[in-house]
């Protein structure tokens, strides 16, 4: 099929071609277009399917040269003649429609998997801010812009006025009075200071000065971004962990950001996000999940939290592509048994009390066979901060405190030392990898990898206590631990307990937080009966007094190896 060429007012509108053979020209122009944006997207792009915006597509001198792509096309502009001939020849197959000067464009959220947007900001002195939040807003979250700018080599081929000033150079406007059928206002762009405020709605993935060789009409730089993922609101970022920067996007994003590269640092080698089902397994609000964005087109990322706020705000801002759903306190998941090829979970174990067993086992019952599991646990770098005295790995296994801190300000405090972790989790899980302190940071979690193992045990086999001689000091340390957590805490029971009784009905604001502190220490209670009659079954188990002898020799030979 032969496609028509617009009529010359509208080939002369935004190509300037001075030549007999205008037809010819034009074509190749368009073609030599594609070319470049083909360059810029890479190797791996493909058209196949997806939904396109040419943000200031003219008579669709870009556009006519897609049409074989398979991809959904769409076309807007501000110049009506234009809009208006390519609704005529060429819609369908393309979808066009004529935009104001100043947004919005009428388009859904995160609707389009590209937009590119060639020589438009390239003229745009006032309302390029706006124009940038609007084709951010309208792009999916996971995809690509490709704008144009003027630099050196425009200015050299456009103005007469002195060298290019790189360093001197921001953002420079030149023929403001310039009418729009003569091209408008030029703007020039500064390589920094292009980083800096387009870099506020996108994240630059590839900035090419010039073309990488030379192109007819090709002279602006070029610039592929994707859209800087939404942040949530600080109540929810300080949720998962208090942030002191003063800039708390930053450290909410930095924190995210080494989450991502603890995780890849111990994954296996060979590993790839390509085609993988993925499971963050306490998600909050997208800290780490956020990191994978750029990954989801190639598999498929999911996101579970118990904190519904959190979960709300993912869905209404990073689903799609991500996926997420809120869980309840205890298993199950709403998932298919062998769902997912990894699931990680970042400072959940940390906090995980009562349902620790339940929880493991069915984080290995949502793995495929042979799955991967990432958590973090806490130990010796923290200890000085949660902890009572020294670290001593020999008497603490799996150690609990904080039973009454309340889950807003992040709930119970949960350590664990590399020989339980062995033990107890090594019942349901191969150890491929167990780092007990974090490289990147002084005060970090330990982290283990672990594969799917089988059969599975019960939650009773995951908790009973093993022969080994460390379990009985090390339950009797963590009783004695909450036992001292306990007095502290019934003493300040008591002494606003007796603050009520005094004040009487004159003094009812204490009565919140006397409740508060009567649940706190009815919830330390519940914890100490628990480890008690653990440490009743550890002291009284058969195999445990038969064993007393080997306990006691192990214990001597690690006191003269020490």
């Amino acid at each position: 099929m032969t496609i028509p060429v617009p009529p010359e007012e509208l080939v002369q509108r935004v190509a300037h071609i001075d030549d007999p053979d205008l037809e010819g020209v034009y074509l190749a122009e368009g073609r030599v277009t594609r070319e470049r944006l083909e360059s810029l997207l890479g190797a791996s792009w493909s058209w196949q399917g997806k939904r396109v915006l040419d943000f200031g597509c003219g008579a669709g001198r870009t556009l006519r040269h897609l049409l074989d792509t398979g991809a959904e096309l769409h076309g807007c502009d501000t110049h009506g003649p234009s809009i208006d001939w390519l609704a005529g020849h060429l819609s369908p197959p393309l979808h066009v429609l004529r935009n104001g000067e100043r947004p919005p464009l009428p388009y859904p959220d995160r609707h389009f998997d590209l937009v590119y947007a060639l020589s438009v900001f390239t003229h745009l002195a006032d309302t390029w801010d706006e124009w940038l939040a609007e084709l951010r807003r309208v792009l999916a979250t996971d995809g690509l812009f490709v704008a144009t700018f003027l630099n050196e080599r425009s200015w050299d081929l456009f103005e007469a006025t002195g060298p290019w000033d790189e360093a001197g150079t921001g953002m420079l406007v030149t023929k403001r009075d310039n009418p729009w059928d003569l091209g408008g206002p030029f703007v020039y762009l500064s390589e920094a200071w292009l980083r800096e405020h387009w870099g506020r709605h996108f994240e630059i993935l590839h900035l090419e000065r010039f073309p990488p060789r030379p192109l007819p009409a090709q002279t602006s730089g070029a610039a592929v971004m994707r859209p800087r993922a939404p942040f949530p609101p600080p109540e929810l970022m300080q949720r998962v962990g208090g942030i002191d920067d003063e800039d708390v996007q930053a450290g909410y994003e930095a924190a995210g950001r080494r989450c991502r590269e603890r995780l890849e640092r111990l994954l296996p080698e060979d590993w790839s996000w390509e085609g993988k089902r993925v499971l963050d397994f306490g998600c909050g609000a997208g800290r780490t999940l956020r990191q994978f964005l750029p990954e989801a087109g190639r598999g498929e990322f999911h996101g579970c939290e118990i904190d519904g706020p959190s979960v709300a705000w993912l869905a209404e801002h990073l689903s799609p592509p991500l996926r997420v759903f809120q869980n309840d306190e205890a298993p199950p998941l709403p998932c298919q048994d062998g769902t997912f090829d990894l699931v990680y979970a970042f400072s959940v174990f940390t906090h995980l009390t009562e349902h620790w067993a339940g929880w493991l086992l069915e984080l290995r019952r949502v793995l495929k066979p042979g799955g991967l599991l990432f958590a973090t646990f806490l130990n010796e770098q923290l200890w000085p901060k949660y902890g009572a005295g020294d670290w001593d790995e020999d008497r603490i296994g799996m150690h609990v405190t904080r039973t009454w801190n309340p889950w807003s300000a992040g709930g119970p405090i949960v350590f664990h030392s590399g020989w339980w972790l062995r033990e107890h989790w090594g019942r349901a899980f191969e150890i491929l990898e167990l780092e007990p302190l974090d490289p990147a940071r002084e005060q970090g979690q330990g982290a283990a990898l672990l594969r799917r193992r089988d059969p599975r045990p019960t939650e009773a086999e995951l908790k009973a206590p093993s022969d080994d001689p460390r379990e009985l000091p090390a339950i009797e340390l963590n009783v004695a631990h909450l036992h001292s957590e306990a007095a502290d805490l019934w003493q300040r029971y008591s002494e606003v307990k007796a603050l009520y009784d005094e004040a009487g009905e004159h003094y009812r604001p204490l009565e919140p937080e006397l409740q508060r502190l009567q649940a706190e220490t009815e919830r330390f209670q519940a914890e100490t009966e628990r480890l008690q009659r653990a440490l009743r079954e550890v002291s009284t188990s058969h195999s445990w007094r038969l064993t007393a002898p080997l306990r006691a020799a192990g214990g001597l030979l690690r006191r003269k190896n020490g």
